[in-house]
């Protein structure tokens, strides 16, 4: 049973509510082994590739989506040396993030929470994310697709941890329209995306990540290169909620602030092509981070 099911954790910061849950899932210790390894300046691929071979089951979820056509790769990567030549080790130790992180909390599943629903949305938004970095070259696409992907984490935290309070601010944000991160914050001192922040500090993820996913409400806060991931991260959280509430994208994208358009070195024009492009990929994407159950 998971300790959220036994009562409300009383957390007096994100740091506390991340460290009490017993029940939070750990990244395997086959994503740190193979990280460690990518991240030697000498190592070479044949030593990614052997240490990435030794587990099936990450071999299988890397190479399946590395085959989506989210990466539009032509032919067939049967192989980890395959995927290692093609999309190169830094490409390849996000995808190794990416499908540990799904796997972690694929079983998980908080009452508050639709966990396939909440994998599309982080799907489109890490799509989103990266379509929009690779439209200033200032910026690493795939780093923004992981970032992305983490942006909500600190939700599912929450709802395992304290449901009972997050539902409440979520339904007060419902019925205000205030935005959920500031009733979060106004009720507990806190939101999810320090909470987040905890987590893939936790986990010792990158900090660049981490901050990103810390300030993405509030980009310019973060300061330095930090405010550009996090001004992308927030524009594809703002895009990811308006496709998914069917608000008009058209209109929404001039809402954001212009100063935030202008750290990430981008406009609203370039909405309508990343729309399509997103759409194009989202099935596979999504299929790749949580299959359909078997029948």
């Amino acid at each position: 049973m998971l300790i959220a099911e036994k009562t409300e954790l009383l957390a007096n910061s994100p740091a506390e509510l991340v460290r009490r849950i017993d029940d939070l899932p750990s990244l395997p210790a086959i994503y740190f082994r193979v990280k460690s390894v990518i991240e030697r300046p000498d190592a070479p691929l044949f030593a990614v590739e052997r240490e990435i071979s030794s587990d099936a089951g990450l071999t299988s979820r890397l190479l399946c989506l590395a085959n989506s056509t989210y990466y539009s790769v032509r032919g067939t990567l049967d192989s980890v040396g395959l995927a290692l030549s093609v999309l190169g080790t830094e490409q390849v130790k996000h995808l190794l993030l990416v499908t540990s992180m799904a796997t972690a909390f694929r079983g998980i599943s908080p009452g508050l929470m639709d966990m396939r629903k909440f994998w599309r949305l982080n799907a489109y938004r890490a799509l989103v994310a990266r379509a929009l970095a690779r439209q200033n070259r200032r910026f690493d696409g795939e780093r923004s697709f992981v970032e992305g992907l983490l942006g909500d984490i600190g939700h599912l935290v929450m709802y395992l941890g304290m449901p009972h309070a997050a539902q409440q601010a979520l339904l007060r944000s419902r019925e205000t329209g205030e935005p959920l991160h500031r009733v979060e914050r106004d009720m507990l001192g806190f939101d999810y995306t320090d909470v987040g922040a905890e987590l893939l500090a936790a986990w010792n993820i990158s900090p660049q990540v981490e901050a990103a996913v810390r300030h993405h409400q509030a980009p310019l806060v973060a300061g330095g290169t930090a405010a550009g991931d996090a001004s992308i991260l927030h524009i594809a959280t703002l895009f990811a909620e308006a496709e998914f509430v069917s608000e008009a994208i058209e209109s929404w994208g001039r809402r954001v602030d212009p100063v935030i358009w202008l750290e990430a070195g981008l406009s609203a024009d370039c909405l309508p092509d990343v729309r399509i492009r997103v759409q194009d990929a989202l099935g596979a994407l999504e299929q790749a981070l949580m299959p359909a159950p078997s029948k």
